[in-house]
């Protein structure tokens, strides 16, 4: 029930294969996530950050770039100490 509302399968899905280097197949579960019905819940900001870290590193910068900008845009508040802030802020950065 937790997945179908939220992604949460997906997205730790896609957390593993980035962990294992496989970075387009953790692009393709995050994608998943994001195209679901679940695609705004609670998880959404984490699932755009990690989203633009696989498209990083399976050598997509304007895929990369667009999701850091949809992040950030999704936590216009966020404190900005926050270690996601400041990672996608530094890597949006890299990516112009």
């Amino acid at each position: 029930m937790y997945e179908r509302r939220f992604g949460v399968i997906s997205l730790l899905r896609g957390r593993a294969y980035g962990t294992s280097g496989e970075w387009d197949k953790a692009a393709r579960e995050f994608e998943k996530t994001l195209a679901g019905r679940y695609a705004f819940g609670p998880t959404w900001p984490a699932v755009q950050f990690h989203l633009a870290e696989a498209k990083a590193r399976s050598d997509d910068p304007q895929g990369a770039r667009a999701s850091y900008e949809a992040f950030l845009a999704a936590v216009p508040r966020a404190d900005a100490d926050l270690p996601l802030v400041i990672e996608a802020r530094r890597a949006l950065g890299e990516t112009r």
